[in-house]
């Protein structure tokens, strides 16, 4: 058995860093559809769970899954943001990202803390405390927009894509 784990531990060193080598190496535009397409999702996960905090939807087993996506969503959210992306046109995301990336991460942990309590919360079913967290999550989302993404102060021409 142990001679397994070290075959499987070994086996996935490779994989990982093979997948990291063809991070470095993908196109600068496809970084991009990469990031564009995981806020997407977000979205498409929170928009729901924003209409259970505003009272147009029912709390359910399908929220409490988009609320664990989310949580997972978020994690990714953290590593989409590849320096190689950062001057691509159509992007809204703003220089700062990279010019202060501390409170860039600061920003994105706050997020990643958010969602992660969000899916706890959404595993019990207290929908009090839920919807009160549904709109911790969205401060969250809203912190991060303010200084790292054009759209949201009304500058880019794209459509947002965060908020449903």
């Amino acid at each position: 058995m142990n001679r397994l784990l070290k075959v499987a531990f070994a086996v996935g060193l490779c994989v990982v860093s093979v997948a990291g080598a063809a991070w470095a190496q993908a196109k600068p535009e496809d970084l991009l559809k990469y990031r564009q397409g995981v806020m997407r999702a977000t979205a498409f996960q929170f928009g729901p769970l924003v209409a259970v905090a505003k009272g147009e939807a029912q709390w359910g087993p399908a929220m409490a899954q988009k609320a664990a996506n989310l949580a997972a969503l978020a994690v990714i959210a953290g590593d989409v943001f590849s320096p190689a992306s950062q001057k691509i046109a159509n992007s809204d995301a703003k220089p700062e990202i990279w010019s202060k990336p501390d409170d860039f991460k600061k920003a994105m942990g706050a997020f990643q803390a958010a969602t992660a309590k969000l899916g706890g919360l959404a595993r019990g079913g207290n929908a009090e405390a839920i919807k009160a967290q549904i709109a911790a999550v969205g401060k969250t989302c809203g912190g991060c927009h303010d200084d790292y993404e054009w759209w949201y102060l009304g500058t880019a021409p794209s459509a947002p894509i965060c908020w449903p």
